[in-house]
């Protein structure tokens, strides 16, 4: 866990773009959009990163480079055939090695520990 910084900040939710999970919400890309806009306004952003869906997907979010903080989660209340430990700990390395500001969330964290 690597979490640094208070205060007021625009806030999403990104996980993908399964229509199933999100119905009528946003698309990734507009999420991301209005994440670009509140950077270029001068105010802080983060991410919640949850349900995960696809593991893969994740990168392209972590790489993004306009975000503040990104909490991380997993998918939960749903069978999944995806190993929790090995994602929260490729997902954390991931933010280690570019320098993201991070949290991994309980759920998750219990599965990285295991």
């Amino acid at each position: 866990m690597r979490y640094t910084g208070y205060g007021d900040y625009w806030t999403n939710g990104l996980t993908s773009d399964n229509i199933a999970h999100e119905p009528n919400a946003a698309s990734p890309i507009e999420r991301i959009f209005s994440l670009n806009s509140a950077q270029t306004a001068g105010i802080k952003t983060w991410v919640s990163v949850e349900p995960v869906i696809d593991p893969k997907e994740i990168r392209f979010i972590i790489e993004h480079d306009n975000i503040d903080l990104f909490r991380i989660g997993k998918l939960n209340g749903e069978k999944s055939d995806i190993d929790w430990g090995e994602f929260g700990r490729e997902a954390e390395r991931l933010c280690m090695e570019l320098g993201r500001n991070y949290y991994i969330k309980d759920d998750l964290r219990k599965e990285m520990e295991k």
